[in-house]
């Protein structure tokens, strides 16, 4: 089943994939890459996650890179990268202070996050993760429409 994604900013290419990998550091998985050259980013149709009873609503992706730097996953991640977990690329919100992410640790590469971004200074952000999906596109597909 698609979930379409609306709302996608300008395409990217595969050269727009690499220089983001050479910012950030890290070869992104091959789920992430398809889904960047296929959406840069933008509005999912069906919004709402279900996952050990809770529901995460995602707002919007944020597009891979932008030209004049608005939100997007680099801007983001240079932004945050002090305040969340180090393997933890964030790639969309919850339109509040809930963010959502992949991992880049080797085991688990690729699998989406939910970390929620109300704490108090001094926790340990790790304690503010939740694991959701092993990947991008069952994060997608499980994916419901809101009311």
């Amino acid at each position: 089943m698609d979930n379409r994604i609306n709302n996608s900013w300008e395409i990217l290419t595969d050269d727009d994939i690499k220089k983001v990998e050479k910012i950030l550091n890290i070869e992104l998985p091959r789920e992430i890459r398809t889904f960047y050259l296929k959406n840069n980013g933008g509005r999912p149709e069906r919004d709402i996650f279900y996952s050990d009873g809770y529901e995460y609503m995602v707002n919007e992706f944020y597009p891979l890179i932008l030209k004049n730097m608005g939100d997007s996953v680099v801007k983001v991640h240079r932004e945050l990268k002090d305040v969340l977990p180090d393997w933890f690329i964030v790639i969309g919100d919850d339109g509040g202070d809930g963010l959502y992410g992949f991992s880049i640790y080797t085991k688990e590469l690729g699998a989406i996050y939910y970390w929620e971004g109300d704490y108090d200074y001094g926790e340990n952000p790790e304690d503010h993760v939740v694991y959701l999906s092993e990947s991008i596109e069952t994060f997608l597909d499980g994916m419901v429409c809101g009311d």
